[in-house]
């Protein structure tokens, strides 16, 4: 009796959360996408059942749970191509791809180019905008 007294308030609770069960989720992807989270760690971080997950991520974010953390993924590769000179396998295993191949493939199905043609076209345009820029002469005090 005591015990479905305590479920029943915690439910409750749950259902007064200040953060709907999707803002849950998603905080909980964005803490751990380049740990190798799964739709199965996130169901049981917030007791749902993984296939009742999927539905409710798919209907509340518009794509499916994998897509959305391989986007964020693809996100976190390309600003590390963009701001870090890490060879692409460091930055594959940092995003936790074990095989870098793997991983080039599936940026460049996201992005449409490979990770390197990403990387020196990010340095081609940056050198093309600083070599661009005029110099202001004057100066202020």
């Amino acid at each position: 009796m005591l015990l479905r007294e305590i479920f029943k308030l915690l439910l409750e609770q749950r259902h007064h959360s200040e953060q709907p069960d999707i803002q849950i989720i998603l905080n909980y992807i964005e803490m751990y996408y380049m740990d190798g989270v799964s739709l199965d760690d996130v169901a049981a971080y917030v007791h749902l059942n993984p296939n009742y997950l999927s539905r409710l991520f798919r209907k509340e974010v518009g794509t499916t749970f994998i897509n959305y953390v391989t986007r964020r993924k693809v996100d976190e590769a390309k600003v590390m191509l963009e701001t870090t000179d890490l060879p692409i396998i460091n930055i594959a295993m940092s995003l936790s791809y074990q095989e870098h191949t793997y991983f080039s493939k599936v940026f460049k199905k996201f992005v449409g180019i490979s990770p390197t043609q990403y990387r020196n076209k990010h340095l081609e345009e940056t050198q093309l905008f600083t070599k661009n820029k005029k110099v202001d002469r004057f100066w202020y005090i």
